[in-house]
């Protein structure tokens, strides 16, 4: 497991398994309405939620996890007046009131079962994993760009980072226990491989690296008219023309600089490029395909991917600004993969860890559904979420993001973690 962005943004959101336990622990459960105790002047201390009895959630902890999502939202909307009227939103208030259950009722039913196997977490847990893989993600200073652009402290983070090392402890000590395997050797990989030669044809592809200079027409006349609501057509037309001008000599410039100096090309990539996921790995974009890349973007970088050298670790930087849909691009092409099938030896260890991966999941979710049986749920009455009386799925009103009316904006709330692709030239990342 490696620390990547998405798997950062996965952490930072601390949303491993709410999605899922929407469809899981929240089915099938038994509801009841505590009334709230007159004159209790903390109402941090006041308990949002009983599970089964027994486990007491405060209100404290509900706000802790719900300021949490909240922090964090991917809404799909700039500026903060547009984020403020989507937040208004009322199936959008009940999906986050969900998630942040779910979570909640994870986390707290995870603790007790992992205390009754004696699983824990030691500072020293915390302290190797992040040694192990800080280095995969450009060390500490690297780190702190992540969290500071997700408005995360490094204490939020550690906890997030022990809830995952949690799951990963708990549900080995769990097939131990029931004598369920977990590895996978190089003989069940092949066999996989075998049975599935298709899932390994790849697409023709180029691995490239950029820095952004973003200049994009809506964004910018969005916050023209944040600065002067009053701006004319004409106003912000010109608005427009001057950043779009500014990014592009930023470009130029920049590009004249690596041109000169190519070893310049990854430092200048996290200090410049508007792309800051993609700038802490010298904008290292990994390999784009015909798909998956917007389409001026592609078509400046397969030309002289064709013209790569076996070999070639330095690559090409390209002797002109790209121009996307994004803004402007200073580009190096480093690789170039042909369609084709995927040799086994290529595939065999990221193989290996995905199915085991999937059996730890498959243990996961063996337990959580063990849990939602007769689980009892008794909510604070103004916390309880809305159409929880029934399974997901029972009717219209169950399931907020199965409503039509904004379910594009529910959906984005349950994809609060941001781990969306780069947005430099990748399609779905705008």
């Amino acid at each position: 497991m490696t620390l990547t962005i998405a798997r950062l943004r996965s952490l930072a959101a601390s949303l491993s398994f709410a999605t899922v336990l929407s469809a899981t622990l929240m089915a099938g459960v038994t509801l009841s309405i505590t009334l709230p105790l007159a004159g209790c002047a903390d109402k941090s201390a006041e308990t949002a939620l009983t599970i089964n009895k027994t486990i007491k959630i405060t209100r404290g902890e509900y706000d802790a996890v719900h300021d949490a999502f909240l922090k964090r939202l991917n809404l799909g909307v700039e500026g903060e007046k547009e984020k403020e009227a989507a937040l208004k939103n009322t199936l959008l208030q009940e999906q986050i009131k969900q998630m942040t259950f779910n979570k909640l009722i994870f986390t707290a039913l995870l603790n007790q079962d992992a205390k009754a196997l004696n699983v824990s977490v030691s500072d020293a847990d915390l302290k190797s994993y992040k040694d192990k893989n800080l280095a995969q993600i450009g060390g500490s200073e690297a780190l702190d760009k992540v969290l500071k652009s997700e408005g995360m402290t490094q204490a939020e983070f550690d906890q997030n980072l022990r809830d995952e090392i949690l799951i990963k402890k708990y549900v080995e000590a769990k097939a131990q226990r029931e004598n369920l395997p977990l590895t996978v050797s190089d003989a069940d990989a092949q066999q996989f491989y075998n049975a599935h030669k298709a899932m390994f044809n790849q697409p023709e592809s180029v691995r490239a690296s950029h820095i952004l200079f973003k200049a994009l027409p809506n964004i910018i006349k969005q916050d023209a008219l944040q600065k002067n609501p009053k701006a004319t057509e004409a106003d912000i037309a010109r608005e427009v023309s001057r950043i779009q001008g500014e990014k592009k000599k930023a470009a130029q410039e920049t590009l004249a600089h690596v041109l000169k100096t190519p070893a310049d090309f990854e430092k200048l990539a996290r200090d410049k490029s508007d792309d800051a996921a993609t700038g802490l790995f010298g904008g290292n974009l990994n390999m784009l395909t015909q798909q998956s890349a917007d389409p001026s973007f592609w078509r400046a970088i397969i030309g002289p991917a064709h013209q790569l050298r076996p070999g070639d670790k330095a690559g090409k930087i390209l002797p002109q600004v790209v121009q996307s849909i994004f803004g402007y691009h200073v580009v190096r092409v480093t690789g170039y993969r042909p369609a084709g099938q995927v040799p086994f030896a290529q595939v065999r260890e990221e193989l290996r860890e995905q199915m085991a991966m999937q059996k730890r999941q498959a243990v996961l979710m063996a337990w959580m559904g063990s849990k939602r049986q007769g689980i009892e749920l008794d909510f604070a009455p103004d916390l309880k979420p809305a159409g929880m009386d029934a399974a997901p799925g029972a009717g219209a009103s169950s399931n907020p993001a199965k409503t039509p009316q904004n379910a594009a904006q529910a959906r984005k709330a349950a994809d609060a973690m941001g781990a969306a692709p780069p947005p430099a030239p990748v399609k779905s990342g705008g």
